[in-house]
């Protein structure tokens, strides 16, 4: 579902093992660049604790990479509030108006 031959890429995937080789533990990592000049972007995702890289972190640098591409839509860059340091809740939890991005090999994404 990756446009690429409007944004073609060059990746690595890769896991950090973490503590006591526990699956648990390892992080995913995912880091790709642009391979032509109209397209310059270099695009890193580290998550602890999330997996392999081609499970976790390569989905987050493709809807990046989409984003860029304009093949997905991306909500409005608004300036927030400045931060209430007396306000006793945490803010309001965000999502992405649509989750089709992070669909690929491992089927995961849903609308």
């Amino acid at each position: 579902t990756y446009p690429y031959e409007e944004l073609p890429i060059a990746g690595k995937t890769g896991t950090a093992q973490g503590l006591g080789n526990q699956p648990w533990n390892d992080s995913s990592t995912f880091a790709a660049y642009g391979l032509n000049d109209d397209t310059p972007y270099t695009v890193a995702a580290y998550l602890e604790k999330s997996g392999y890289g081609s499970r976790a972190a390569a989905p987050v640098v493709k809807c990046v990479y989409m984003a860029l591409a304009e093949a997905t839509a991306l909500h409005p860059v608004l300036l927030s509030d400045p931060l209430d340091l007396t306000m006793p809740t945490a803010a309001p939890s965000r999502s992405m108006p649509s989750r089709a991005c992070l669909a690929g090999q491992f089927g995961f994404a849903t609308e």
